[in-house]
């Protein structure tokens, strides 16, 4: 326990630390007052100076000094030492340097040197051997033979090319009609004019399946079978497989005989 009081500190102890106290006064030979206040500067100085309590750097003295002198001077000389054996080293480098670019200067122009005659030298064997196989492929007969006719088909070609040049040359003559300000080829007019044929001939046999016989199909029929007294039989030929049809007229009544074939039956009317 501490008691402060006009800058003087008091200090209880036990009786352990009372007795260690004196003990170590006795054998530092000192007072205890004394001793205690060197505690307390050391502790002071520990937490001023930021060290552990007890822990004070060794003092030099004047025979450290001197040691420490030569031991820099010994450094300086190994320094010394060292650089110059340094120097020593990067010369030799460089001259080794220098040595290793001069051979391999020389290296590289000897290898150089003559190596266009080592190629060709090299390539004579696969020359010679392309030129025996040219001349085996020109010795063959096929390809002589190949030959001709790839020169008589361009010779075609060329005709060809040259007959197609002169007809694009001469003049050619284009017919178009005029139909409701178009122009129709001829092909395109006679596709118009079958298409309109075939509407007129389908819109005349529905008109004529349509409309009573005596209207259009019995006039029809009588036209195309020529009229007269025979277009009658032509049509009872065709129904009855018969030729034999004839047309006879008795008076005002007219009659038609027809003798039928083997296996047709008979009418007579």
């Amino acid at each position: 326990m501490l008691f402060r009081s006009g800058g003087q500190v008091n200090v209880r102890l036990g009786d352990d630390d009372d007795a260690d106290l004196t003990r170590c006064a006795a054998e530092r030979g000192v007072e205890r007052a004394t001793l205690a206040k060197s505690f307390v500067r050391e502790c002071l100085d520990a937490w001023r100076e930021g060290r552990a309590v007890f822990d004070r750097p060794e003092q030099l003295g004047p025979g450290d000094i001197v040691a420490f002198g030569a031991r820099l001077d010994k450094a300086v000389m190994e320094i010394d030492r060292i650089a110059q054996s340094w120097a020593a080293h990067e010369s030799d480098m460089h001259r080794l340097e220098r040595q290793d670019q001069l051979a391999l200067t020389r290296a590289r122009t000897e290898f150089i040197k003559g190596m266009p005659e080592r190629i060709t030298a090299s390539f004579n064997p696969i020359r010679a051997e392309m030129r025996l196989l040219a001349e085996r492929i020109d010795r063959q007969p096929r390809l002589d033979a190949i030959d001709e006719r790839q020169r008589d088909h361009t010779e075609a070609l060329r005709e060809n090319t040259a007959a197609i040049r002169s007809l694009e040359q001469q003049p050619r003559t284009k017919v178009s009609y005029t139909v409701w300000d178009r122009d129709w080829s001829g092909r395109k007019v006679g596709a118009a004019l079958s298409v309109v044929w075939l509407l007129c001939v389908g819109s005349y046999f529905f008109a004529a399946m349509a409309l009573p016989p005596s209207w259009f199909a019995v006039r029809s029929a009588n036209y195309l079978l020529g009229g007269g007294d025979q277009a009658v039989c032509a049509l009872v030929n065709y129904r009855l497989a018969t030729d034999s049809c004839r047309t006879q007229f008795e008076g005002k009544a007219g009659r038609i005989t027809v003798r039928a074939k083997p296996g047709t039956p008979q009418g007579k009317r």
